[in-house]
């Protein structure tokens, strides 16, 4: 907490907050929107690979149909309508389905159902179960059954059927021409899609999902996404066409995690609203994004540290004439050795602090030199005052003499006696006067201005100094002007000066 009081440590926390939130929020901000397009990007490729997967799909089962009804109008097929149908008919259809490489077996099934002919021969003479595309095809129409996972965990099949028409009758049909397809080998293209984007570093799964929500064929085969999948009901597939997931991407949540799709409808309209679904988990698709992330981190570290190196070294230029100035007032004392100037750097400010502080101290030493020179005068004035008490007793007594011997001598013819008395009075005087001056220094009295002879005061002057001079070697004349000057002046402050 002491570092967090000091200026050095808050201007180095500010700098830090100043950086980080700015980088914090920037950084949140590029994540999201960068995550937000990268999901959308995905989407959409993920969807174009879809639409081709789901066109390679539709026409393979294109291709499937044309080969039974080409089958179907062949020559061979005739027979059926007097009940002979031989060997020459199941060696086509077995040739057929050897060259075809997703055709299981072909069937030939008259107008009760009954096997007449097979590309297996073990299946002749068997009954079909009258299925939805076998009473199509009998009706005279091509059917569809979709694939339906055989039990024993083979793999699904696709049932097409068509119908043989009779070619002296054309609106009679002798019996249907059946097809079992492999479904995963009608899907490959789903494989082929899923091995280039892996070979180009893109790994997805993929999947075919039937109108009712429910997997059909998963790539890989047992994909994670799609092991533990809820149904994916049409509000799923709405949404995902809106692009309103919880950020505006196509992104769906598959068993407990969420993954980023392309989807397209299989244009088939026997297998309506069956779909191809693409999809990534989220985490690796943002992979980009995350590296971006951690690349912007190592960036942003080194400059995080070069910033407080900065300001580590300004809160220093900052601090350090704050702390000389702190130390200069720490050692202001009375000792004139003791005070110096602080050094006058830095910003301006603290410039014109630091003048400013020496200024003060220089002014406080005037002052104190002021007060200093006031006590000794003080102390000077009392010394007199004592002084000129005590000298001024003996000073009555020889003046009082000086009267006595003066009436002593009055009347005689001793000339000399009075002047001398004289004499001996105007020095008392003139001591007393002293005395009286000294004695102002300790009691200052008011100025009183009066007219006074500026000749007289420079004459009393020179008669107080003349014995000091004479002891030097200086003689003093006094020559009075024709002029005499009157001043307005306190007569005794001015003999003082």
């Amino acid at each position: 907490m002491q570092v967090l009081d000091s200026f050095r440590g808050r201007l180095i926390l500010l700098t830090s907050g100043a950086l980080l939130v700015p980088a914090v929020l920037f950084a949140f901000i590029a994540y999201s929107h960068s995550s937000t397009a990268l999901k959308r990007v995905i989407g959409r490729h993920f969807a174009s690979e879809a639409r081709n997967v789901a066109h390679a799909v539709a026409m393979n089962v294109v291709s499937a149909l044309e080969m039974l009804r080409r089958t179907a109008r062949q020559d061979l097929m005739r027979d059926l309508r007097v009940g002979d149908v031989d060997k020459r008919v199941s060696a086509l259809l077995a040739g057929l389905a050897n060259n075809t490489q997703s055709c299981a077996e072909l069937l030939v099934v008259d107008a009760q159902g009954h096997i007449v002919s097979a590309s297996r021969p073990v299946r002749i003479a068997t009954t079909l179960p009258p299925t939805a595309a076998i009473r199509s095809a009998l009706a005279g129409h091509d059917g569809l059954t979709p694939p339906v996972a055989d039990t024993g965990g083979r793999s699904p099949f696709l049932t097409l059927a068509v119908a043989i028409p009779d070619p002296d009758r054309p609106n009679h049909v002798l019996g249907a021409l059946v097809g079992r397809f492999d479904w995963n080998e009608l899907t490959q293209p789903l494989v082929t899609a899923r091995r280039t984007l892996v070979e180009h570093g893109v790994v997805i799964q993929a999947a075919i999902i039937n109108d009712k929500g429910s997997v059909v064929r998963t790539v890989p085969e047992h994909a994670s996404a799609f092991a533990r999948a809820e149904r994916v009901n049409s509000e799923n597939w709405q949404r995902l066409d809106r692009g309103d997931g919880s950020d505006g991407t196509p992104e769906l949540v598959l068993g407990d995690k969420a993954f980023v799709v392309g989807h397209a409808v299989l244009p088939i309209a026997r297998l309506r609203d069956w779909r191809v679904l693409v999809a990534q988990e989220a985490t690796e698709a943002l992979a980009p994004v995350r590296s971006m992330s951690r690349s912007f981190l190592l960036a942003f570290l080194p400059t995080l540290s070069v910033a407080l190196l900065l300001a580590l070294i300004e809160a220093r230029r900052v601090t350090r004439p704050l702390t000389n100035l702190t130390q200069a007032i720490a050692n202001f004392s009375a000792d004139d050795s003791m005070r110096t100037p602080v050094v006058v750097d830095g910003y301006s400010e603290l410039r014109v602090l630091a003048q400013t502080f020496n200024q003060m101290s220089s002014d406080l030493r005037r002052a104190q030199r002021a007060l200093v020179e006031a006590a000794k005068f003080a102390f000077v004035g009392e010394l007199a005052a004592g002084v000129a008490h005590e000298i001024r007793t003996p000073l009555g007594v020889l003046k009082s003499s000086a009267q006595l011997l003066r009436q002593s001598y009055a009347g005689t013819t001793e000339g000399d006696v009075d002047e001398l008395v004289e004499i001996i009075g105007n020095e008392i005087d003139r001591v007393d006067r002293v005395l009286g001056d000294l004695t102002n220094l300790a009691r200052p009295r008011s100025m009183q201005l009066e007219a006074a002879s500026l000749t007289s005061l420079v004459f009393r002057a020179a008669d107080f100094a003349e014995a000091q001079a004479q002891q030097k070697g200086v003689r003093v004349r006094r020559e009075r002007s024709a002029r005499d000057p009157i001043v307005a002046c306190d007569r005794e402050l001015l003999y003082q000066v």
